[in-house]
């Protein structure tokens, strides 16, 4: 009993520990403490395996550790719980005199993520408390060991991103090498990173290099890296990518000096060559990079970091590209080049023909106008005077005769000056009649002052009777008649017009006789009347106009122009325009509306092609710039 004792007290959970630690140092810590503490588990306690997974709830478990020949189950991390041990006796002991049994637990990590720890023991020596003590140490330093390789590799993206931030910092080409040369070098863990530029179809030019000022291009290890390359843009494949290592047998000795350093990898380093192109073929690339890594480092060259600073550094490239192609200078540079293209020949051959069409071709001036459609003869009803409309007789579309009744007004102010005039005329009447029955008695001594008396009645009446007469003519107007033959147009005359008082004046609606033909009211644009008036005086014959009625708009139909008004007009909509008038053919217009929108083309002289064609840019710079 006092032997077993001291046994555990050797082999518990802190004493492993401790080991695990001194096996750690003495391997200069390149080994984590966790894998050094199972060992020190399968040294001490005899154990026949050791396994350990990750298990998350949202994937499959994945094994981190596996020591022993028993291969591990997948299946055996659901089986465990967390601070919960599970010991299973072994089907037979392999090892010892002992009987052994398998220990499984659990341990939490972090939300959602356990520790899995299974392992054969022999029991003298092992207890359920000491497996958890295991398990919870294990989830602890593998929590440990996550936490700083996720630091680690934080500041690596982060180192990732000022690299990347400091390729688009510029646009010249040539810092953005240096950059490159100098930054991703350590990023990298390269000896040197060597850029260079395509300086033609098959050779190239070093532009930058790790630790170097200024690239010296007649040094040795210049023009072998430059043949390097070279020779990796011949050896790509068909799809245009070049294999990615270059072996080290074409490594320039280290006496050789590219600038001022001399060269850093010696024999037996490796090489990467990368063209920089958006595409990542040699065919377009202009730029390209020589990784170099000393004997012994892992070239790092497949991982994710390195093809996103190769695409960032392809992205710089072209933007200065673009940059450098962008000004005038560079477009001076480039002038001799394009002159002696054949593309740039016939683009300057057929911009001349064009303008040449532009300034010699003559084609018609046509000035665009809208109009309506209306007939020849037409009047506009409005309010004779100021009334109610007590009955209305037409509707919109009714045909009347020439006299027929088409509503009737009342003015009760008209009618009670009709009735205070007709008696005050009868009262007037009145007194001259009896005037003139005194007169005629001669016994009476004052028949000169009824002389003058009965002449001034006789002026009253007079006056009077003008009065009454324009009155009775304007209750006449009141009643509103047919002037002519035609046909009544006018929308909801009965509920627009019934009832409604009204003004002298006021429309009320249009007559119009369609039988006797139709005319164009077209509207001229005060910008484009002088075409129409100059070519007018020009023309000894009437302009020529094309048309279209939207009621038709397939047929096209052609008139002349038959009046030009002498003066300009605000039309509805607020603009300056002159009217223009022209007469059709009736027999050629199809269904004739009165008020159907015309679009109507008048053809005035004959102009150069450009003028017609960008008449509207030309006389916005004369009215606004020439003088």
């Amino acid at each position: 009993m006092h032997q077993s004792s001291q046994y555990k007290a050797l082999h518990d959970t802190s004493s492993l520990l401790t080991a695990a630690v001194s096996r750690q140092k003495r391997s200069g810590n390149r080994t984590g403490l966790a894998i050094c503490l199972l060992e020190e588990v399968e040294l001490h306690l005899s154990t026949r395996f050791i396994h350990a997974w990750e298990k998350d709830v949202s994937s499959k478990p994945r094994l981190l550790w596996n020591l022993g020949q028993s291969p591990a189950d997948p299946a055996v991390p659901e089986q465990a719980i967390a601070g919960i041990v599970k010991q299973y006796p072994a089907a037979s002991a392999s090892f010892g005199s002992d009987p052994e049994s398998r220990y499984l637990t659990s341990c939490n990590i972090g939300e959602g993520v356990d520790l899995v720890l299974e392992f054969a023991v022999q029991d003298k020596v092992f207890d359920q408390s000491q497996a958890l003590e295991l398990a919870e140490i294990l989830a602890d330093l593998y929590r440990r060991e996550s936490i700083a390789l996720m630091r680690k590799n934080a500041k690596r993206v982060h180192h990732l991103h000022q690299i990347v931030a400091l390729l688009h910092l510029d646009l010249d080409s040539v810092r953005v090498a240096s950059c490159l040369a100098s930054d991703a070098a350590e990023f990298f863990g390269c000896s040197r990173i060597s850029v260079a530029r395509r300086h033609s179809a098959s050779s190239w030019e070093l532009v930058a290099a790790t630790a170097v000022s200024f690239p010296d291009p007649r040094a040795d290890a210049t023009r072998r890296l430059c043949g390097l390359i070279e020779e990796a843009c011949k050896s790509q494949n068909a799809d245009g990518s070049v294999s990615s290592s270059i072996a080290s047998s074409t490594s320039p000795p280290q006496t050789e000096r590219i600038g001022a350093v001399s060269d850093v990898p010696a024999n037996g380093s490796s090489f990467r060559v990368r063209p920089l192109s958006v595409s990542g073929h040699w065919h377009d690339a202009d730029w390209c990079a020589v990784f170099e890594w000393p004997q012994g480092h892992s070239d790092s060259g497949e991982d994710d970091s390195f093809s996103t600073v190769c695409s960032h550094a392809s992205l710089a490239f072209r933007n200065c590209r673009e940059h450098s192609n962008s000004g005038m200078l560079s477009t001076l540079k480039r002038l001799p080049r394009l002159l002696r293209s054949r593309r740039l020949l016939i683009a300057v051959a057929v911009t001349f023909a064009v303008t040449a069409c532009l300034f010699f071709l003559q084609i018609d001036l046509q000035i665009e106008v809208a109009g309506k459609l209306v007939p020849t003869e037409r009047v506009f009803v409005f309010s004779p005077e100021d009334g109610v409309i007590t009955d209305i007789f037409v509707e919109d579309g009714s045909i009347v005769s020439k006299g027929d009744v088409l509503c009737n007004l009342r003015n009760e102010d008209l009618q009670i000056q009709q009735e205070s005039v007709q008696g005050e005329l009868a009262s007037t009447l009145a007194r001259l009649a009896a005037l003139d029955a005194l007169r005629g008695d001669r016994s009476l001594p004052q028949s000169g002052m009824l002389s003058v008396e009965q002449a001034e009645l006789k002026e009253r009446v007079t006056s009077l009777e003008n009065q009454a007469h324009i009155i009775d003519h304007r209750l006449e107007r009141l009643t509103v008649k047919a002037t002519m033959a035609g046909q009544i147009y006018g929308d909801r005359l009965h509920e627009l017009l019934n009832g409604r008082p009204v003004q002298r004046g006021q429309y009320l609606f249009e007559h119009a006789n369609p039988e006797s033909g139709w005319q164009l009211d077209m509207r001229i644009p005060e910008v484009d009347v002088r075409h129409v008036i100059d070519a007018q005086d020009k023309s000894e014959k009437p302009l020529v106009i094309s048309f279209a009625v939207e009621t038709a708009p397939d047929k096209k139909l052609t008139t002349s122009l038959a009046k030009l008004a002498a003066s300009t007009e605000v039309d509805d909509y607020g603009r300056l325009s002159v009217l223009a008038t022209a007469i059709p053919e009736q027999a050629e217009i199809l269904n004739p509306r009165p008020g159907a929108g015309v679009v109507a083309q008048i053809h005035c002289d004959r102009r150069s092609a450009g003028f017609v064609l960008f008449r509207r840019i030309i006389e916005s710079i004369q009215r606004r710039w020439w003088k």
